[in-house]
């Protein structure tokens, strides 16, 4: 009797277990791009650098690794200081209350199987102690799917060609 119940209630453990862990493969394109942007903006409104590169794609977070070591160790050349820009990305968030981005997701394109458009309306808090102004403007973020998941390609204020008609 004993034998059976333990068996049931493993064999209840692992049903369970197994249907959360897949539960995120049944995630829409969609629910995946609201999420990776929802994790852009507070990545970035954290600080958080390492967390703001991984909501990039491949090629654009490698890009933007290069420069920061790049433009680090000109600076830090020049000045005779070791200067981390990944540093200076925190503190600069960190000078400043509140959030400086607000993301809100008017419409999402797919242009394809690993590709899409969303349209947002992107306000940006500038300055810092009191004399910050906040700029309220449309943005389009271009999306690519890597690995099963959204990534941010670009981002634009410019109306993409051919919005209209995807």
């Amino acid at each position: 009797m004993k034998k059976r119940f333990l068996a049931t209630v493993l064999l209840f453990l692992t049903f369970v277990f197994f249907a959360f862990a897949g539960c995120e493969k049944f995630r829409t394109d969609e629910e995946m791009i609201v999420d990776r942007i929802e994790k852009f903006e507070k990545s970035y409104n954290d600080g958080d650098y390492e967390g703001f590169l991984g909501n990039l794609a491949t090629k654009e977070r490698k890009q933007i690794e290069a420069v920061f070591n790049l433009f680090g160790s000109v600076m830090g050349g020049l000045s005779g200081f070791s200067i981390d820009l990944s540093d200076l990305f925190s503190l600069g968030i960190a000078m400043k209350e509140g959030d400086w981005l607000k993301v809100e997701i008017k419409e999402i394109k797919t242009t394809g199987s690993t590709s899409a458009i969303v349209s947002t309306s992107w306000s940006f808090t500038q300055g810092t102690l009191g004399t910050s102004f906040t700029q309220t403007s449309d943005m389009y973020f271009s999306m690519v799917k890597e690995d099963g998941d959204w990534y941010v390609k670009d981002m634009t204020e410019h109306c993409p060609d051919g919005w209209d008609t995807l």
